[in-house]
């Protein structure tokens, strides 16, 4: 019994971490009226918490590699308890940037989570507890739609912050009580020049690639490249550390390397659903497939992407067990691809895009729990915060490519309807195409998978 609320906490805390990353989304359209802000300053309450989470996750990761990852995932809630209440008081936009940039670094809960399962629960029991963080990793996301338009519609955005910060503080006393162990410390020392010279890198190219659309190749370009080179020394320099922050020949083993390569594809497929579909079902249909729903009813068209999650879980559990990680993921990721087929094809009406979004969560939960057990599997138990915050950051950069591919496609291939730029018929049509070649990208990597791991085991 205490072992299934010790894996209640952690999945909360992931659910927590996932409904964060997009608490946010649907009132971005209206901050600028809050503030009286241009767009462009408003995007920064997503960008912060994106680059906040990127530049931190691999340290915090190494952390609870080091320091005990209870610890860090116990730090980390509050961080995210801190920033809220600064979100929640603040009445300008620099202070509800400052409190998503607090809310990034929590995020970090998200690589930490499988690391103190993988301590904790008994061997028998630790596929179908990484099976329910993995859903819960992505049923926050879904849920976190409609809980922010409902709020936003029915009261007002600083409710947003004290529910974040309320949830935060509950998940850290949870998992203080109810977590034994967990606590795992291995000795080393925590490389910080690796660390900064990381984070450095890390933020300019994701702030290049999300920024893209915005700024355009004179700034992004030269931005992107810096940001690469400075990845290749901090690659250079963490081969000759003795303690380096992330053990890159294990990161590029072959199955780390195939499925973190999966795990790209699977963030850009994800990010479709809040950035490809809502804005279909939102966009106004005077022009183009638009069905011009409101904000809260098409954060419930595609609430189905959650409870497809979350039924979804135990079935992938069986799955593993039955067929092992590389029949899984790739069948997860054909899925996904498939949902975006039917999306193409089938647009017209609102319960369509409904099963669009239950597919991709079915497909998602697939390659969420396969890729965390297949990494599990492969890194030894003193490397899998690090392994698992590599993987975390990839996934949001898949996210990210997504936002500023489809972004950039939606706002450049789209005609005017009372003074409004609307996406036209082409444009999702090379979106839905594109989301779909992402899945096939995936099914095929999963051809370079191992065809049997060994479940992982406690050590």
């Amino acid at each position: 019994m205490r072992e299934t609320v010790a894996i209640a906490a952690v999945a909360s805390s992931a659910l927590l971490a996932s409904l964060l990353q997009t608490i946010m989304t649907p009132l971005v359209p209206v901050l600028p009226g809050v503030f009286d802000a241009s767009a462009a300053a408003v995007s920064w309450v997503l960008t912060a918490a994106l680059l906040a989470a990127c530049a931190t996750a691999p340290m915090t990761g190494r952390l609870g590699d080091i320091l005990g990852k209870k610890h860090v995932l116990v730090g980390l809630l509050a961080v995210i308890a801190v920033g809220s209440v600064i979100g929640a008081l603040s009445t300008s936009l620099g202070g509800v940037i400052t409190a998503r940039a607090f809310q990034g670094v929590g995020l970090g809960v998200m690589a930490l989570n499988v690391g103190v399962l993988r301590d904790t629960v008994s061997p028998q029991r630790l596929t179908g507890a990484i099976a329910s963080v993995s859903a819960s990793n992505g049923i926050g996301g879904a849920l976190g739609l409609p809980l922010s338009a409902t709020i936003g519609e029915l009261f007002d955005w600083h409710g947003l912050f004290w529910l974040a910060s309320i949830l935060a503080t509950l998940c850290g006393v949870a998992i203080m009580v109810f977590v034994r162990g967990g606590n795992r410390r291995t000795p080393a020392r925590f490389d910080w020049a690796g660390g900064v010279v990381l984070a450095a890198g890390l933020t300019s190219v994701v702030l290049a690639i999300s920024q893209w659309p915005e700024w355009h190749a004179p700034v992004c370009a030269p931005l992107l490249g810096l940001g690469l080179a400075t990845l290749g020394l901090w690659a250079w320099l963490q081969l000759r550390t003795r303690d380096p922050l992330i053990d890159l020949r294990m990161v590029f083993r072959g199955p780390v390397l195939m499925v973190n390569l999966i795990t790209i594809m699977s963030g850009f497929t994800w990010f479709a659903i809040p950035g490809l579909v809502a804005r279909l079902l939102q966009s106004q249909d005077g022009s183009g497939p638009g069905l011009d729903l409101d904000m809260i009813t098409a954060s419930l068209v595609i609430i189905p992407t959650g409870l497809s999650m979350l039924l979804g879980a135990p079935l992938a559990r069986r799955l593993i067990v039955r067929f092992g990680t590389r029949t899984v993921i790739r069948t997860g990721s054909l899925l996904t691809g498939a949902a975006y087929v039917v999306g193409l094809l089938w647009m017209d009406h609102p319960w369509q895009l409904s099963i669009v979004a239950g597919m991709v969560g079915i497909g998602s939960v697939m390659i969420f729990t396969s890729a965390a057990l297949a990494i599990v599997g492969a890194v030894p138990v003193h490397g899998t915060g690090a392994a698992n915050a590599v993987n975390s950051v990839l996934r949001w950069l898949g996210s990210t490519i997504a936002a500023a591919v489809l972004g950039a496609i939606l706002a450049g291939i789209a005609t005017s309807y009372d003074g409004i730029p609307v996406p036209t018929a082409p444009a999702y049509h090379l979106s839905f195409i594109l989301a779909a070649a992402a899945g096939l990208i995936g099914w095929i990597l999963g051809a370079f998978l191992p065809r049997h791991r060994p479940l992982p085991q406690r050590a």
